[in-house]
């Protein structure tokens, strides 16, 4: 039984807010043309969750490919940020969950191990920006996730305390780091992992419209 409460919800953002898995291997593809051979769907489920240099990394060293892992990181950003320039639907039930959180004089958060520049170009494409209290991105800490630290700042900085939150993630990597924080974490089902791989969530949700907003609790301090 679920005895959780929390006064701030703190957000995942790739595979969460947005359904952007699709678009980061695009971004991929056109990095690394010689992925392109690869099966799209064990891609996204090896790599979901991990920092995006880590992803570059790992397949440059697969491919040996030519040139710094830096160099493709640089295509990369060019390329991420070429593509959110388009409009990007954000997921059913987060615009909605946001509003209901914040109706509940609850804080919102967002902890990525994203940079700075792709969460702001993403939240801008999908109309997301604006709606949180603090953001945190992997330009602000000195580990990514499975690390806690992302979720450690972004406690912090809103005033709370970890027991008090609670983390949506799409990924093993992002619930261990939650729990590493010391917060509660949710998971959210999005087809690309195994929902038995979110074991370690409390809950399991097949949308963000199935949020426990019951276990929501106001902010001592909520503006």
């Amino acid at each position: 039984m679920n005895t959780w409460r929390a006064r701030a919800v703190i957000f995942d953002m790739d595979g969460v807010l947005v359904d952007s898995e699709p678009v980061h291997l695009e971004v991929a593809c056109k990095t690394l043309t010689s992925i392109e051979r690869d099966d799209p769907a064990a891609l996204t489920r090896e790599f979901v969750g991990h920092p995006v240099h880590d992803m570059l990394q790992t397949l440059v060293r697969r491919y040996g490919l030519p040139g710094t892992v830096e160099s493709y990181e640089t295509r990369y950003h060019e390329h991420l940020l070429s593509r959110l320039a388009h409009p990007l639907p954000p997921r059913d039930g987060a615009v909605w969950l946001i509003e209901e959180i914040r109706r509940r004089s609850c804080r919102v958060g967002l902890a990525s191990s994203a940079k700075l520049a792709w969460i702001v170009a993403m939240l801008r494409a999908t109309g997301l920006e604006g709606r949180f209290d603090v953001i945190v991105s992997i330009d602000m800490v000195d580990r990514p996730k499975p690390a806690p630290d992302v979720y450690l700042r972004a406690a912090s900085t809103l005033g709370i305390a970890p027991a008090e939150c609670v983390a949506v993630e799409d990924s093993p990597v992002g619930i261990e780091a939650a729990h590493a924080a010391g917060l509660t974490a949710l998971g959210l089902a999005t087809g690309y992992i195994d929902s038995k791989a979110l074991v370690n969530a409390a809950q399991v949700l097949a949308s963000l419209r199935d949020f426990p907003l019951d276990h929501l609790a106001p902010a001592v301090d909520a503006r």
